[in-house]
């Protein structure tokens, strides 16, 4: 499948010290109509920035999106070299597009949470858009770990909406960051701020997942019952999700079972409920995601509560690349974006190639989305099929 093609909603053009820049831009992406108005103010105030950025200096920008703040300064400043890290894989992938379509080279972006797998580098200039929604816990993680993965002389920039600029200043300062430049308009802030006068330890940089966690709670699905650790930003945090609940119906039957492959594991409901009521015929799990917090969290309680089970994660702009032509024995397909009803039957085809000789395929959804799927599909047999306040489950086997 074309990723773009399928993803993209529009182009624009974008015009940086006087260069043409293309993005292409996705409904399913943060900006999905336009070069959002706090990039272009951040971008403005670092033509000309307060402190002196070294011409070959290495940049980081964090929560990077289709790519636009990287993308602008390499073309601005070409000697620059330049890492993108987003926690959506599909956003990493419109970045690197988004970099190619404009000709730059010398660009690396990663899929990841803020910071993590970068505990050896330092950035002469970090620069970032931050995600409003965040929450305070993240926010306070994330500057902290800005301000130490600075070099001795870098610079960190960053916008954020109004409503929370005061409480970005504090946070700056209570963690021994200087702001030597502060510019706002009607709805954004921009704050350029420079690190501690000590270096920091790599300890400081070292990944947590603390901060993105909510809390610890018990659940129940269909007489199922489990412990899980939620996070801030993915559904299902204090309620177990209908489609989740319709899950527990499947994993009931005792017939998920050898490697299973799962797609969408949110906050680790489905893979728990699985494990809870079928430990003795899961070999492996592999949980896939383009959510790099979704699998990090539910891997996490995979591992705390089955430990025995060997679980691997797999971040991935699609299902296509997150299955990669490998052969499963159990597939759970948690459906999650309204345009999956374009690419179901694809992704049924993809299933159905790389599936052993005998398998189950569960596929949970929004009901008017899974309800063209037919009974057989080349030696698949549908077995169960249930719907529950407009979300339903169905059940393929082969070799039934």
């Amino acid at each position: 499948m074309n990723i773009i093609q399928h993803y993209s909603n529009k182009e624009v053009s974008f015009r940086y010290k006087g260069k043409n820049l293309h993005f292409f831009l996705s409904q399913a992406l943060f900006s999905s109509f336009d070069i959002d108005r706090g990039s272009r103010l951040l971008l403005k105030t670092l033509v000309n920035p307060p402190r002196k950025i070294p011409e070959n200096a290495k940049v980081l920008d964090v929560g990077c999106g289709t790519g636009v703040l990287g993308i602008a300064l390499k073309s601005a400043f070409p000697r620059y070299s330049i890492t993108m890290q987003d926690r959506d894989a599909l956003a990493v992938y419109f970045a690197e597009e988004n970099a190619k379509r404009n000709e730059l080279k010398g660009i690396t972006a990663i899929t990841g949470l803020a910071f993590q797998d970068l505990q050896e580098e330092t950035f002469d200039l970090i620069v970032s858009n931050l995600p409003a929604k965040a929450g305070a816990p993240v926010l306070q993680e994330f500057l902290a770990k800005a301000i130490s993965f600075l070099a001795a002389e870098g610079l960190c920039a960053v916008v954020v909406v109004n409503p929370l600029a005061d409480f970005i200043q504090e946070t700056i300062e209570d963690l021994g960051g200087s702001i030597i430049y502060r510019e706002e308009n009607r709805d954004y802030s921009v704050f350029h701020f420079t690190g501690k006068s000590e270096p920091c330890s790599p300890a400081e940089r070292k990944f947590v997942l603390t901060p993105y966690l909510r809390t610890t709670q018990e659940f129940k699905a269909e007489g199922i019952s489990y412990t899980l650790k939620t996070a801030y930003n993915i559904p299902g945090f204090d309620t177990v999700p209908y489609g989740s609940l319709l899950t527990a119906h499947a994993a009931g039957k005792g017939i998920i079972s050898g490697h299973v492959f799962l797609w969408n594991p949110e906050q680790g409901h489905i893979p728990l409920i699985l494990l809870s009521a079928n430990s003795s015929k899961v070999k492996k799990l592999t949980l896939a995601s383009r959510d790099s917090l979704q699998l990090e969290v539910s891997s996490e309680n995979c591992r705390e509560s089955f430990p025995g089970i060997p679980v691997e994660t797999g971040k991935a702009p699609d299902i296509f690349t997150a299955m990669d032509g490998k052969h499963y024995d159990s597939f759970i397909i948690n459906q999650t974006d309204p345009e999956d009803r374009k690419i179901l039957p694809a992704v049924l085809g993809t299933v159905f190639q790389t599936a052993a000789k005998s398998g189950t395929l569960v596929i949970t959804g929004k009901s008017a989305v899974l309800s063209g799927i037919s009974k057989d599909h080349h030696g698949w047999r549908l077995t169960g099929s249930r719907k529950y306040r407009g979300f339903r489950i169905l059940i393929l086997q082969k070799g039934v």
